[in-house]
């Protein structure tokens, strides 16, 4: 997996190590590799051409893809929390955008 970069604005408000673990998730895509993979098999599917096996696949790249923005959620929502922020705040805070995949 990638890994996308924050950058705090405020230096006034430090990261705990538990708080720059969970930056470190919040920040990870998933690879190139299923990436590319999953626009394919997405235009197979919309093209009505996708084998089963290729359906097996679309479903576990899906399934990854969903895990990983679940986790991301939870520890943005978390750290916003922790720190008295709304969530979008938080996002900008920490310049954190929507993966381009999600």
């Amino acid at each position: 997996m990638t890994q996308l970069t924050y950058r705090p604005v405020s230096e006034t408000m430090p990261l705990t190590d538990e708080e720059v673990e969970r930056l470190a998730t919040i920040t990870q895509e998933i690879s190139a590799e299923d990436q590319q993979c999953y626009r394919k098999l997405r235009e197979k599917l919309h093209a009505m051409t996708l084998t089963e096996s290729e359906h097996e696949e679309l479903i576990r790249i899906s399934d990854n893809m969903e895990g990983v923005q679940v986790k991301r959620l939870e520890y943005m929502v978390e750290l916003a929390q922790k720190r008295n922020l709304s969530l979008p705040a938080f996002m900008e805070a920490y310049s954190l955008n929507t993966p381009p995949y999600a």
